[in-house]
């Protein structure tokens, strides 16, 4: 939702974006001829590859609405997953 408001501002301004998504099909068929690299912020074993080689990473993440407090929340265990992975590239 407004990822993909920030990714089309980012594209005409000029910008080189490399888009991380879940679902890289979905992203390849609203951003045509972009590089889409797949990620899951879950997962921290997608986080390095994705964001490895980039100057900026904006984040949009939009949290499962009928999750509970106990279950993997991407605005908590997604930051922390992206956090540990742009430490390990420094």
């Amino acid at each position: 939702m407004i990822g993909e408001k920030i990714t089309q501002e980012l594209i005409s301004a000029g910008n080189d974006v490399t888009i991380g998504a879940r679902n890289t099909i979905a992203a390849q068929s609203k951003f045509p001829g972009r590089s889409i690299k797949k990620v899951d912020v879950l997962d921290p074993l997608t986080v390095l590859p994705a964001i490895d080689g980039q100057e900026m990473v904006c984040i949009c993440l939009s949290p499962d609405r009928t999750a509970s407090k106990k279950d993997p929340m991407p605005e908590r265990e997604g930051i922390q997953n992206i956090l540990s992975a742009s430490k390990k590239m420094n």
